[in-house]
């Protein structure tokens, strides 16, 4: 895979259904740990919710999903905000729904439609944007030509992520996984370079 989808930035989105109030809010994550400080901040910043939802996906190709009802009935919350995540085809990213009781019940079909509309209009606000899956290589250039390693980075579409701090020291730089190959065969080719894939 040599790209993936994902969101821009924080997107929010309001809902009002028979006095019940939902807060939607979608979040660029990109592990476990964020996912919980994510859920965290928004219910230090909307205390006394009666539910906060959430669905997420991670990873390049989407294979870690979660879906979360906070206690709403089983698959009428945190299913109907992981459905639109994947109808956008995103990963790395969070939806939290939170909801105020507004002293009427909605039924399941009504707060699958209440958690559904908030995921997607925080989606939509969010935006979406293509990300180029990349990889990064630590080089050191022996014979201390750095102009070697600046011109490498611009033939293979590549960035400076840390320069050398001497001399033949070693520079941090990443380049896009499309050009894994080419690039690695063409390191095989001068002796001059010391390289490895960072982890």
């Amino acid at each position: 895979m040599n790209s993936y989808i994902t969101i821009k930035k924080k997107g929010k989105s309001f809902v009002k259904d028979s006095n019940s109030k939902f807060y939607g809010f979608a979040f660029q994550v990109n592990d476990q740990e964020e996912v919980s400080v994510a859920v965290e901040e928004v219910k230090t910043q909307h205390p006394g919710a009666s539910h906060y939802c959430y669905a997420f996906i991670l990873g390049h190709d989407g294979n870690e999903q979660r879906a979360n009802d906070d206690g709403e009935p089983g698959n009428s919350a945190g299913q109907p905000i992981l459905r639109q995540i994947l109808s956008l085809e995103v990963v790395n990213v969070l939806v939290v729904v939170v909801r105020f009781y507004g002293g009427r019940k909605l039924g399941i079909p009504g707060l699958i439609h209440a958690y559904g509309e908030s995921a997607r209009l925080a989606l939509e606000d969010a935006e979406t944007t293509v990300i180029e899956v990349s990889f990064k290589l630590i080089i050191r250039d022996i014979l201390k030509n750095d102009y070697l390693i600046y011109s490498f980075v611009k033939r293979y579409d590549g960035m400076l992520v840390e320069p050398a701090n001497s001399p033949g020291g070693d520079f941090v730089l990443s380049f896009p996984i499309r050009k894994k190959d080419e690039l690695v065969e063409a390191l095989k080719e001068l002796p001059n370079f010391d390289w490895r894939e960072q982890d």
